[in-house]
């Protein structure tokens, strides 16, 4: 116990002495590339008199830990019912009023993941889980524009031709034009040279198109290239990739890939398509968009999906059962997820992305030893700068689903992991006081030096106790660790005064973390880079 008030105490002196700096960086105490041995986590000593502490040590976060609480890992920590505090100086404000989220268990341990292999058989499995013995297409060729394709991409140029609008082609709207200089506007495409090109690709595009059946492997897609369009092998040595499309029975198409790259070493989406040329795009939107008018209401969008949230559970428990993934994950979290559709029309008339349909999407993740992997959307795998060209950046393992009463809309499932040796059984970890400490002081830094903004406001109203795997690029980018981390979510608020024009964005995601702090030694890891 003595160690570990030395340590925060460091800590905190760190941090205050950062706070009183005239320019400080993005985030301060950030775990370096090195620094995530497995020395840095050690054995709890879960004495008695470790776990019996006053309510009056906890006044300056909540007013105490309910002492009615059963669960230990709670009472250990000295996590409160609601984490409540306040701040502000200058622009900065901050105020909480959180649920505290502690998972019911006794002890955590460290585990060493390392990344799953992207086998055929995991592939063979996808495949079968969510097509059956239906006949797989080289996305490749069949997502090609055909003749009708071509011929109603021509049709429509002539009629804006004849209209006098979009004199630079599709992807310019009347509106950009004051935009663009006499020098953009001279080397860019014309309407005309869009029509040229249309001319000349009707006589070479299929009648029909190319429905090539194919096995989907790694590695395995074609696409037309060269003078004469001939088909070409696609591999670089660097990335491997597939494409395929797949025609239901019930004239539902969906579009397959699969990607082996650098950052990504297993990537698999399967989307629904409107059409062969037409697509669409789902997201959780953020709570603000469903609250404007871009959107219909919470309730219309429910309405929308045809499906309760526990019916779209119930489906994508049933594709997690047949991918063999039940006993690893569970359902965390199952939200509102709106489509959008682009055209090559609306692009050019201004009107950018037409809202289509709801959907509920259902979140996955792992779970070990009754503990769980923190539901975060941060993909992960970005580089320190531009200028890094050595780190090999590692993306998280993600799993996720859309669905509604037409069925499933999307599937995507991302670098998956093996869970090999516990590294420490019961991890020694900082009181949630001391951890709340840190992130108050943190925050404040992370929105110091905001040279244009007049207003930096965030609102807590969740926080959550859980795995994160963290790993170290500069030794091994296929290999980490599951370590507990505390995050923390709510709305954060932005006004800005940029040369006079005002305006402010509101962030209120909630799966979007504000801050990440190690419950072990109170580092806060980036989650764009995964340390």
């Amino acid at each position: 116990m003595q160690n570990r008030k030395i340590k925060f105490m460091g800590l905190a002196a760190a941090a205050l002495a950062l706070v009183g700096c005239a320019k400080t960086p993005d985030q301060a105490v950030v775990r370096q590339k090195d620094d995530n041995s497995i020395a840095q986590y050690q054995e709890a000593d879960t004495t008695e008199a470790d776990t019996k502490k006053t309510a009056s040590e906890n006044d300056d976060v909540s007013g105490g830990q309910d002492e009615s609480s059963t669960n230990a890992l709670a009472q250990r920590l000295q996590v409160p019912e609601r984490y409540t505090a306040s701040d502000s100086e200058g622009i900065y404000k901050l105020s909480c009023d959180a649920q505290v989220i502690v998972p019911d268990v006794e002890k955590v341990s460290v585990w060493k993941v390392s990344q799953r292999e992207f086998s055929q058989e995991l592939i063979d499995r996808v495949t079968e889980t969510f097509f059956g013995d239906q006949p797989v297409y080289n996305g490749d060729t069949y997502f090609v524009e055909t003749k009708e394709d071509v011929l109603e991409k021509l049709d429509r140029y002539k009629a804006w031709q004849a209209e006098g609008s979009h004199p630079y082609g599709p992807y310019v709207s009347e509106g950009d034009l004051p935009y663009y200089t006499e020098e953009d506007l001279a080397t860019m495409p014309t309407l005309q040279d869009y029509i040229d090109e249309c001319e000349q690709s009707y006589a070479d595009a299929p009648e029909e198109p190319d429905r090539s059946e194919v096995t989907p492997a790694l590695g395995a897609s074609w696409w037309i290239g060269g003078e004469n369009k001939e088909k070409q092998y696609n591999q670089d040595g660097e990335t491997k990739w597939f494409s395929g499309a797949v025609e239901m029975d019930d004239g539902t198409l969906y579009d397959y890939r699969l990607g082996n790259r650098q950052d990504m070493p297993m990537e698999i989406k399967i989307q629904r398509k409107k059409g062969r040329q037409e697509g669409v795009s789902w997201h959780t939107p953020d709570r603000n968009e469903i609250a404007s008018n871009r959107l219909p209401s919470p309730e219309e969008l429910t309405r929308m999906t045809g499906i309760s949230p526990e019916e779209a559970q119930a489906m994508t428990d049933a594709y997690m059962e047949k991918l063999g993934l039940s006993e690893e994950f569970s359902a965390k979290a199952v939200n509102l997820s709106a489509s959008w559709r682009i055209t090559e029309e609306m692009a050019a008339d201004g009107s950018g992305t037409q809202f289509e349909s709801a959907g509920w999407q259902v979140d996955y993740t792992r779970d070990v030893g009754g503990f769980p992997v923190t539901d975060e959307e941060n993909f992960g795998g970005a580089l320190q700068s531009m200028d890094d060209t050595t780190t090999v950046p590692w993306c998280y393992e993600r799993v996720e689903f859309t669905v509604n009463a037409e069925g499933l809309q999307n599937a995507t499932i991302l670098n998956l992991y093996d869970v090999k040796e516990q590294q420490v059984e019961n991890v020694e970890m900082l009181s949630f006081p001391e951890v709340a400490g840190i992130f108050e002081q943190m925050l404040r830094i992370k929105s110091a030096d905001m040279e244009y903004s007049t207003l930096s406001e965030y609102e807590i109203d969740r926080v959550q106790l859980g795995y994160m795997r963290i790993y170290d690029p500069g030794t091994d980018s296929r290999s980490g660790l599951l370590v507990p981390v505390w995050d923390f979510f709510g709305r954060h608020t932005d006004e800005y005064d940029y040369e006079g024009e005002t305006g402010s964005s509101t962030v209120e995601r909630p799966q979007n973390s504000f801050l990440t702090v190690n419950a072990a030694d109170g580092t806060v890891i980036d989650r764009n880079l995964g340390y």
